[in-house]
């Protein structure tokens, strides 16, 4: 007796895509919950903390006292925004209302925009930032992802970089067709574990910075949606207590 078991095959198949689904939107649930309850949260606290001294200390407050609490609110305020700026990025993404519009690029144009975005987190911590990217680039890519990425990685750089350290942008032709962009530092690096958790939904891959700065690991997702986007590749290369190098790939033609 022949029994066609092609109709029970697809049905498998079709449960287990539908269960791979629901376990990757509950990570994106997690991940969300879990920025918004306990990295959100934590600047928010500090900006009502210092908001209700400022209002019941400011007359017996000097001059350079007042000083330090407004550069610690504008601290608090910047990492709020960069914040919701990567959870509006990723719910416009997840909800496919991000536009995907590819154009001829100046690269050091955009690089160099980029790094004025990050100049004043790499000053207060004095570090350098240098460049290697050929005359005349030109990209195939979206303005606006590109830049993400960029600001992400470099930020990212800054951020596990103790002071005084370096931080360097290039971008080498591997062939005529496809062009590797690199942001280097001397930081702090990578284990080998937490290396394995980059770049995934479910994993937990946020820590501190060098100066404690935090990191929820969202602004990673988003460099690699992007860079997918373009049908490129991400990848790091990284020495615990030497330096991380992100790179991806994006098209010259």
């Amino acid at each position: 007796m022949i029994v066609d078991i092609n109709d029970r095959k697809l049905a498998e198949q079709e449960i287990r895509l539908k269960n791979e689904q629901l376990s990757l939107i509950n990570a994106e649930k997690d991940k969300l919950f879990s920025i918004i309850s306990h990295d959100l949260r934590s600047p928010v606290n500090g900006f009502l903390s210092l908001s209700s001294l400022l209002i019941d200390e400011l007359e017996r407050l000097k001059t350079d006292q007042v000083r330090e609490i407004a550069a610690s609110l504008f601290h608090s305020a910047s990492k709020v925004n960069d914040l919701l700026n990567d959870l509006l990025e990723w719910s416009r993404l997840q909800r496919g209302l991000t536009l995907f519009d590819p154009v001829l690029l100046d690269f050091k144009l955009v690089a160099d925009e980029c790094i004025d975005s990050v100049f004043e987190q790499a000053q207060a911590k004095k570090i350098n930032i240098s460049t290697d990217i050929p005359s005349g680039l030109s990209l195939v890519a979206d303005s606006h992802m590109v830049q993400i990425v960029l600001r992400n990685l470099l930020s990212n750089a800054i951020k596990f970089t103790p002071k005084n350290g370096k931080v360097k942008l290039t971008a080498q032709m591997e062939n005529e067709f496809v062009t590797r962009v690199s942001v280097s530092d001397n930081g702090i690096g990578i284990n080998p574990d937490l290396q394995n958790k980059l770049f995934k939904i479910n994993e937990k891959a946020g820590r501190k910075g060098t100066d404690g700065e935090p990191s929820t690991g969202l602004g990673l997702l988003l460099c690699m949606e992007f860079v997918e986007k373009h049908n490129g590749k991400i990848w790091v290369e990284s020495d615990e207590g030497k330096g991380s190098t992100f790179s991806f790939t994006l098209r010259t033609k």
